[in-house]
């Protein structure tokens, strides 16, 4: 190592060559965030076990780099199995402070349903000494052995009580009970919450109340609807599956951006409802498929009335699922055009920006007229220049 450069510039070089794609720092890669999808890389992404090598190489190098680097070593754990999870306990117990002050995320992998409550045991002996953890998520597919009808008690909040108090992030997808999270209400530094499969609230157990929360994505229908019993007064960005039919009561006045990844989510029939039940959204954007049959997006915006603060659109773009016959087609130009016509002529008097994403897909749309194989970069930056108006910039994204 040069003795010329300061350690701290060989710490910043290191963390950019070994920085980590999770799903837990988003906020960190992905374009458009927090309405962004998990994008596709160009070249391979730089995901946990592709850092890894890089970092043990660079602790190997000299006394200097492995002072410089041993704490990206351990910045990103995951466990993918009880054992190696005992391994970082036992490590933890003998070295004092030793690897768990370098810990910033743990995220867990499990493949077998028997190792759960083996693995919550040893995470609660694992967590109290990972002072500086920001990040903590659980990837599991399992299911709860039982439901409460059976007397057996969701044992998830056991592991939340736990997490220390300075995480600022928490991804939970593990079938649990609504009210395990309550825990969660003195977690004052916590912002970010990805949920899946969590159960609502039985009628008569206290309803959620997590006063920090800003951000919060959640899915499948079932964990939808479990939010309408949650008390979350700073909440400002929603991602959720599907909003049709789902009460979110106070919800709605604190909301100022939300994503709704349910396809239907643009049709005439939903998108006005949701604009109005959102008196202080700023940021909106949906998922559409991209027929180039019947129309079918043409009169979305229509009836939707001017909204007070509404300033940015984005739309991601997914092929058809199945196939629309003896229906009269339409150019991507028509498409787009029809869809936007509303708000392109002045119904929303404080919208800056329309962003269409993931055009690629229009391409393979069966009855595309338009020859986008060439050159579909030219024809959509074109088309951009035509919609565009002095008020309003309409981007396309590949």
């Amino acid at each position: 190592m040069d003795p010329h450069i300061p350690s701290e510039i060989w710490r910043i070089i290191f963390n950019f060559a070994t920085f980590t794609v999770t799903c837990l720092n988003t906020r960190d890669w992905a374009p458009y965030w927090p309405h962004s999808r998990f994008c596709q890389f160009s070249s391979p992404p730089p995901y946990y076990n592709v850092t890894l090598k890089t970092k043990k190489a660079l602790v190997l190098v000299s006394r200097h780099f492995r002072d410089n680097s041993i704490g990206f070593m351990f910045e990103v754990v995951q466990l993918f199995d009880t054992h190696h999870a005992q391994l970082l306990s036992d490590t933890m117990h003998s070295h004092s402070s030793y690897p768990a002050k370098w810990i910033k995320s743990i995220i867990i992998v499990l493949d077998q349903k028997e190792d759960i409550e083996v693995m919550d045991a040893t995470l609660i002996r694992i967590l109290p000494h990972c002072t500086n953890l920001n990040a903590f998520g659980w990837e599991s597919p399992h299911l709860l052995q039982s439901s409460r009808s059976e007397g057996i008690r969701d044992k998830s909040s056991e592991l939340l009580k736990c997490i220390p108090l300075g995480i600022t992030i928490l991804g939970w997808k593990r079938t649990s009970l609504g009210e395990s999270f309550n825990c969660l209400r003195i977690h004052g530094s916590l912002r970010q919450i990805r949920l899946r499969q969590v159960l609502p609230i039985i009628f008569g157990d206290t309803a959620v109340t997590i006063p920090s929360i800003t951000h919060l994505e959640v899915r499948e229908t079932s964990t939808c609807a479990s939010l309408s019993s949650w008390n979350l007064p700073s909440l400002s960005h929603l991602t959720i599956d599907w909003i049709t039919g789902i009460q979110f009561g106070p919800l709605w006045n604190t909301i100022r951006s939300i994503s709704i990844t349910d396809r239907r989510a643009g049709r005439p029939d939903i998108l006005p409802g949701i604009i109005t039940r959102l008196p202080n959204l700023e940021s909106l954007a949906y998922h559409i498929e991209v027929q180039m049959a019947g129309r079918k997006l043409e009169k979305s915006w229509l009836g939707v009335p001017n909204h007070r603060s509404l300033t940015d659109i984005y739309i991601y773009c997914h092929a058809p699922i199945g196939s629309q016959k003896d229906e009269p087609l339409c150019t991507v130009r028509e498409l787009f055009s029809c869809h936007l016509h509303p708000i392109m002529i002045g119904s929303l008097s404080l919208l800056r920006n329309v962003h269409i994403l993931n055009t690629r897909v229009v391409a393979e749309v069966p009855g595309c007229e338009e020859d986008l194989r060439t050159d579909g970069v030219k024809f959509f930056s074109n088309l951009s220049k035509l919609m565009s108006t002095p008020a309003v910039q309409v981007a396309f994204q590949t």
